[in-house]
This record gives C-alpha cells, structure tokens and sequence, in this order.
C-alpha cells in the first residue's frame, strides 16, 4: 500500500560545548544558553508515505526498547493527531549515532521525522 512518493535525510548528532540555566520563564520552564557544534556522524532516516492509517517504524540495529517508545514514532504519532491525517508511513531509521551517548541522535530523528511529514503531506 506504499506509494511512491519516499524521501531520505541525514539527521547529524551535536556535542554540546556548555550549557548554562540562565533563569526560569514564567511558565516555570528553565532558560538556557547553550553552545552547541555538529559533529560528522549521521542516522539516515527514509519515510516513505502509506494510504492507510498505521505508523510502521523500524531501526537498525534494533534498539533495546519498542519502536512506539522511541521519539521516531512519538513525533510521527503527534503529527497525525494533531493534523488529523487520514495517511500511514513507514519509516526506517539506520542508527549510526549511539543511543544515550548524549549526541542528540533521539532528537534529531524526531525533528526529521516532522520535517519529512511535512514535506509528504504538504
């Protein structure tokens, strides 16, 4: 039920240089300055677009949790919700960034994800 229509990103890992809490907002969340540089090591995330309404999210090399605990399927389940896609996709996520190393990988993924549904739903 795939169509054709599949697009590919690098999403980068970071390495925070420092992070400083510079105050609290009103809404009580923290302020932060932070330095940050991107570093020369890529996940390379596909999403392909799907007719039918499901969420389908693999990685490789399998990760120690389910894919629906991972920020992948976390953003891609949000994006449907909240825009009420009537759409699927399938997305595979070839891990080169270390999980829990600290390199942003889990966050980078999720910010890919949301830009390539952005771009296959318009």
């Amino acid at each position: 039920m795939r169509t054709k229509f599949e697009i590919y990103l690098l999403t980068p890992a970071k390495l925070n240089l420092f992070l400083k809490v510079v105050g609290r907002d009103k809404n009580g969340y923290h302020l932060l300055q932070s330095l940050f540089v991107p570093v020369s090591l890529y996940d390379k995330v596909s999403i392909g677009k799907l007719k039918k309404r499901v969420i389908k999210v693999s990685l490789f090399p399998p990760l120690n949790i389910s894919p629906e605990e991972t920020t992948i399927f976390k953003a891609a389940s949000l994006f449907f919700e909240k825009l009420g896609e009537k759409g699927g996709v399938t997305i595979m996520v070839k891990k080169n960034i270390p999980p829990g190393a600290g390199l942003g990988g889990g966050s980078s993924d999720a910010a890919a994800i949301l830009k390539g549904l952005n771009t296959l739903y318009g």
